[in-house]
This record gives structure tokens, sequence and C-alpha cells, in this order.
């Protein structure tokens, strides 16, 4: 089953929505929260330590490099100079997500610490980290996890808010697009909102470790490969800008996950090679270009090198007409 096409909208549990970041988040009176990933925005521990928002750590160690990576958990405050920071942060580094709470610091912090770590059915013994607050997984849990797990992790939230962004997962049960792949746009310009439909039927907090069953990890991993070529399409429009059309860039991305089994291509650079390979070389790579051909079928550990050196002079080759 194609998971973008499973209605997010589970017996009206829960909504998504089109929002206004002005009229219908700021003018909120519930108080503003913000999670902030450490990892997609390294200058935020630095931020924090210079504005002094109320704020907290969501890991419980102490080192310097561990809070680095960590996330945050940051109160919104009106007219603050994180409000404005944060209005201005690229969505494409998927880097913070917002919600609305009566809750303190210290309820919020106890009940986000418990989404940090994952039990998964395949090391059911081991948790693995997860990053609930970048906006494509928070929507992929929308997706994924059956209504009770979403209605816990609810619990004393109004709403989360996400910008609107190009490698979200949308369910076209919503009727709502992703941003396209050449179109800037802030969160204060296309806000969705994720909300419970009826918070008095949420169910009281859950102390228990998080852990999916594994249909709901089977879930998460389409919803994965479903966003490898926008993740592809991505770093080509960073890589070139304005050089080629986001149909291009799109194309190549789309054509590159498509053929990468046929070449025994398996990590992110070796799809990104190949995706470039088709970008300036256009659909018929590689039976438009011998030696490339030759090279993909080598079975060398170092044949992506040779490639890599020969897209190189492919690329002046085509620059100089």
């Amino acid at each position: 089953m194609d998971m973008l096409q499973m209605d997010l909208i589970r017996n009206n549990t829960f909504s998504v929505t089109e929002q206004n970041w002005q009229s219908d988040i700021l003018a909120s009176s519930v108080p503003l929260w913000a999670v902030v990933d450490g990892v997609s925005w390294p200058e935020i521990q630095s931020l924090l330590a210079e504005n002094i928002p109320p704020h907290a750590c969501l890991y419980t160690s102490t080192d310097p490099n561990t809070q680095r990576i960590a996330p945050w958990l940051v109160r919104v405050e009106p007219d603050s100079a994180m409000q404005a920071l944060f209005e201005s942060r690229d969505p494409a580094t998927y880097s913070i997500i917002f919600f609305h709470s009566h809750k303190g610091l210290k309820q919020l912090r106890d009940h986000f610490r418990r989404y940090t770590m994952l039990l998964i059915p395949t090391i059911p013994d081991t948790p693995v980290y997860f990053r609930f607050y970048d906006p494509r997984v928070l929507m992929d849990m929308m997706t994924a996890l059956d209504t009770y797990k979403l209605m816990l992790f609810f619990n004393g939230i109004e709403a989360f808010y996400i910008p609107n962004s190009y490698q979200l997962c949308l369910p076209n049960t919503i009727h709502i697009f992703p941003i396209p792949l050449d179109h800037v746009s802030l969160i204060t310009d296309a806000c969705l909102a994720i909300k419970p439909a009826h918070s008095d039927q949420l169910p009281p907090h859950a102390s228990q470790s998080f852990r999916v069953s594994h249909s709901e990890l089977q879930c998460f991993k389409e919803l994965m490969q479903q966003r490898q070529p926008l993740n592809l399409a991505t770093k080509l429009y960073q890589t070139y800008q304005g050089n080629f059309s986001a149909v291009h860039y799109e194309r190549a991305a789309q054509l590159a996950v498509q053929q990468s089994s046929n070449y025994s291509i398996k990590s992110e650079n070796e799809h990104m090679l190949l995706a470039d390979c088709y970008l300036w070389l256009g659909p018929n790579f590689p039976a438009n270009s011998p030696v490339a051909e030759a090279l993909l079928s080598e079975r060398d550990t170092k044949r992506f090198q040779r490639l890599i050196a020969w897209l190189q002079e492919e690329k002046r080759r085509i620059a100089q007409g």
C-alpha cells in the first residue's frame, strides 16, 4: 500500500490544517513552545545561552559534546529575539517544531524525554535515537503510529505546528500540497497545524518506554523510502540552484532511485553520484555514455572514484559547449 494514500485523520481523531502564523498561532493565549534539533541547528546552544529564554535539554547528559547534538525545549516568548530567530529559520533545515501547551517546562521535558529514544522489534532491548522534532518525522508519526500512541504523544499538547516544506510526506486525503522544490517559504508563510479533534479524550500520561510494532516500523521505513528521491532532488537543487529547472532535479533523483539496484548502489553518496549523472547526461544515461556504463558495471570498490573523475570531465566538456 502507498503510505501517502493512508487516511491521516483516523476516525476524526486528528486533523491537519493550514494555519496563519500571526493570526492563528502567535495570537493564541496558550503558551507557544519549540523543540529544536541541535544536530540540524548547531548554533542553537550558544543562541540559548545568549538570549536566555526558558529552555531545557531533552538529554540528561551534561557532557558538552552530547548536548551539542541534543534536542532543546524552548519557550517562545512573544516578540523576543528567539522568536525572530525561529521565524527566520530555513524550513529546509528541518530543525524545529512548535506547539501550544499550558504545561510547564519540567512537565513538558518529562513528557518529551520519553520520545527521544525508541524501541524497535528488530532490536527490542536496545533503544535507538528517535528524532520526533524533525518536522518530517513528526508528520510520519501521524501516518505510522496507531491512534492510541498518537494520543499519548499529544497528551498536554493543544497542537503541533510545522512549516510546510518540500520533503513532507503529506497524505493525499488532507488535500494540502507540499511546497515546490524551488520555492522558498518560511513558517510565517506556510504553516501546518496538527491537532487532536477532542483533547478531552486524550489518555493519561504513560510511563513505559516508547516502542513501535513491526507494522509501524515497516510504515516508517516505507515513508523514508518514498522521501529518498525528494532528499536527492533537494541536494541537487542546493548544489546547482538555478542552473537546472526543478523538473530536471526531480527527474534525475527519481531515475537514480529507480535504477540504483541495477548497479548495486546502496549508500547515500552513491545515490547522489548517480543522480548527478542523470542530471547532466539526461534520462538516456548510461546508454549514451559507454565509459560510464562500463564503470557502473564493474565490481571494483574504486569504480565510483573513477566515475566521479569521469563526470567532472563531462561537466567541463558540457560547460564549454
